[in-house]
């Protein structure tokens, strides 16, 4: 019986050293951690991973998080080890599929709703990391200082609605109203 640790290097981190602190305690024979990647179809070190295990082996993971997987994919990997009659260590909840065990559903819908959460997360911060080092910057774009003077001069000194100032100056009504207010509430004797 072969005992495997793997660990997924997340953008948090001090994650890293979390599972590996967990994972140790387990006294692995072989660890495969995955690298930080913005494409998650390509879990390399998990695929490798799952190509050697043999009948009787355990792998040790953090958490369920740390696959990075949806609840399907998730499934499928847990019924992959069931067949291959591979257990299953969660390190942070001593959660381990040759266990008998029981959970309330209430308590499986939580935990699982808590995992696909962090999952969702940790793929979206991958995302906005990627998309940042491509050069795409996210958010609203910025309006020049001169844009907003401007603003407020057709305001203030021609009394333009806020409609025809959003059309001249080619930006949204929310945004002409609130340089508007902020102009308002700095000068309110005006």
């Amino acid at each position: 019986m072969t005992i495997y640790g793997y660990a997924r290097i997340a953008m948090d981190e001090t994650f890293i050293t979390t599972q590996m602190n967990a994972l140790k305690n387990y006294k692995y024979d072989k660890i495969y951690i995955e690298s930080l990647v913005p494409d998650e179809s390509n879990s390399k070190e998990l695929n490798h991973l799952l190509e050697c295990v043999e009948k009787g082996d355990q792998i040790v993971i953090y958490d369920f998080s740390v696959l990075g997987k949806n609840l399907t994919g998730l499934a499928e990997i847990i019924t992959f080890l069931e067949e291959k009659e591979v257990e299953l260590t969660l390190a942070a909840t001593n959660i381990n599929t040759d266990q008998n065990q029981s959970f309330s559903l209430n308590e499986m819908i939580h935990y699982f709703s808590s995992i696909e959460k962090a999952v969702m997360r940790e793929n979206t911060l991958r995302g906005l990391d990627y998309a940042r080092k491509q050069g795409k910057i996210g958010g609203r774009p910025t309006i020049d200082q001169e844009v907003i003077d401007h603003i407020i001069h057709l305001h203030k000194n021609k009394g333009y609605s806020l409609k025809r100032i959003s059309e001249e100056c080619n930006i949204s009504i929310g945004s002409v109203h609130k340089y508007v207010q902020q102009y308002k509430n700095k000068h309110p004797q005006e």
